[in-house]
């Protein structure tokens, strides 16, 4: 889209639209390399699913740009991570809390997995993003519309009965840097009402283990980038569901603490940033209009109350540009009767999804 809420902001010094990362690779790196060359970048630090592309062309752009530090693993290492399957069978190996998964790559192999569970199980693609195509205890009706395959799998999970939670952190060479545990209270998207989506509140938490998880499995791969896990958690404790190798909105978490920037750049190593708590009030409030949450949730008022991540007196034009992004999607959503939010998230998807290559 055209418009942004980082589009029209006075804390940004400039803002480039680039071709598509998914539609135009080459035409994307090309791009980002000239803004490279022409502003003097010393620290390039991808937050969204770009980084996948960048990380294929890892080696040549620092070739290319030398003096440029460059926050983003290796394809191989991030595939471990991103694949559902691939990570799973990564942190078992380890020794890592996690559920029981099993990779499908054909209807058949869908049904005797599903048969030869005696609990309750989760389905979804080996790759997704913001809960789509993941279904909890699908009915017939919602199998019938899975079709795995080999250039397509999917996997079955043992379903975890518990509250959903996760992590926002930085590495650089598997050590973590950075790390902040936050619970998801409201979500939107279509699969709200059972806790699937995107997270709209990030409320600050401590999950016992959850560094201890980070630092083994980063340290194992020695990571370098940033990382976000998500985890059911119980009275049994974590268990890790899946891994986002790239930002998260846990990043809104550290926004006080001046060290978080030094330690984003590699200028620290030692500081520990705190967490501070906030929220994101546009997203809540969508949430409140299309009914995906209730005012008499008595986590709504505290959601509501704390700092708002695009919110400030001294810049407010990412509010108005937000709104702005927000009515034409609310318009294309209408047209095609869909949720605002799902199509909102699927935008993303389509602008910023990689296959890895």
């Amino acid at each position: 889209m055209d418009t942004t809420p980082l589009s029209g902001s006075n804390s940004v010094d400039l803002y480039v639209k680039t071709p598509s990362p998914s539609k135009a690779p080459d035409a994307f790196l090309a791009a980002l390399s000239q803004l490279i060359k022409e502003h003097n970048v010393s620290h390039l630090i991808p937050m969204y699913e770009e980084g996948y592309v960048v990380a294929a062309s890892l080696s040549r752009l620092a070739g290319t740009h030398p003096s440029t530090s460059i926050l983003v693993d290796t394809v191989e290492t991030l595939s471990i991570l991103d694949d559902k399957w691939r990570f799973i069978a990564h942190c078992k190996s380890l020794g890592l809390p996690v559920p029981n998964t099993a990779v499908v790559t054909s209807a058949s192999e869908l049904r005797d997995q599903i048969n030869s569970l005696s609990t309750g199980f989760v389905v979804k693609p080996v790759f997704s993003r913001f809960a789509q195509g993941v279904y909890i205890d699908p009915g017939p009706e919602d199998l019938v519309r899975i079709h795995p395959s080999v250039d397509s799998p999917w996997v079955v999970q043992e379903r975890v009965i518990g509250s959903v939670a996760s992590s926002y952190g930085i590495c650089r060479n598997g050590k973590v840097l950075v790390h902040g545990d936050y619970g998801n209270d409201f979500v939107v998207g279509a699969k709200s009402k059972q806790g699937l989506g995107a997270s709209s509140s990030y409320q600050p938490t401590v999950l016992p283990g959850s560094r201890e998880f980070a630092e083994i499995l980063f340290g194992s791969l020695a990571y370098s980038g940033q990382y976000g896990l998500d985890y059911i958690v119980n009275d049994r404790g974590i268990s890790c569901i899946e891994c986002n190798p790239r930002a998260t909105s846990g990043i809104h978490l550290f926004e006080r603490d001046r060290s978080f920037g030094d330690l984003m750049l590699g200028k620290s190593t030692n500081d520990q940033p705190r967490a501070s708590a906030s929220s994101n009030h546009l997203q809540l409030l969508q949430c409140l209009i299309s009914g995906e949450a209730s005012i008499a949730d008595p986590k709504l008022i505290k959601a509501l109350l704390s700092r708002d991540v695009l919110f400030r007196f001294r810049d407010p034009r990412p509010v108005l540009a937000f709104r702005t992004m927000l009515k034409q999607i609310t318009f294309e959503a209408r047209s095609q009767q869909r949720p605002v939010a799902d199509l909102f998230l699927r935008i993303l998807l389509q602008k910023c999804a990689c296959k890895y290559s």
